[in-house]
């Protein structure tokens, strides 16, 4: 029914602070029009990551200032992370190019979502292509705010 095509693009951070991920995949319909389901209770709606023990009950916030995943769930934002109970942090981003940025987030627990699929149905026509591009930072320890702001800048930029 599709194409698809998916890169992704893996490097180390400054003074080993921990890893920067991208993802990049391009959706090309093999057939008329692809209708991509809406699941506006969240749950594989777009990108997904589900963190290991460490993340169990995390510290959640996201560029809009909302903290705890309750505040953090179903809110749009540009980025959304995650802070583990022993330390380390994790981070996705939401690229200015994509589709219905900054994206509704999914957040719960050791599970984050850039959901694409949340406030609705995506249709893509043959001949169309659906480019989407996620960022996710991993660091050894917490980032305050406005240094996410920073490396956001970076990302979008």
């Amino acid at each position: 029914m599709v194409n698809e095509n998916r890169v992704y693009t893996f490097a180390g951070m400054a003074a080993g602070t921990g890893y920067w991920w991208t993802v990049e995949t391009r959706i090309e319909p093999a057939i008329d029009k692809i209708v991509m389901g809406a699941s506006r209770f969240g749950g594989y709606s777009g990108l997904t990551l589900r963190m290991g023990q460490s993340f169990a009950d995390p510290y959640h916030c996201n560029s809009e200032g909302a903290e705890e995943d309750v505040n953090v769930m179903g809110q749009r934002a540009r980025w959304v992370s995650a802070t583990g109970a022993t330390g380390g942090m994790v981070v996705m981003m939401d690229h200015p190019e994509n589709p219905r940025h900054p994206v509704a987030w999914f957040a719960h627990k050791n599970y984050l979502e850039a959901g694409l699929l949340m406030e609705g149905d995506l249709e893509i026509e043959k001949g169309d292509c659906l480019h989407l591009r996620y960022g996710f930072g991993i660091f050894n320890d917490a980032v305050k705010r406005h240094e996410m702001e920073d490396i956001y800048g970076m990302y979008a930029g």
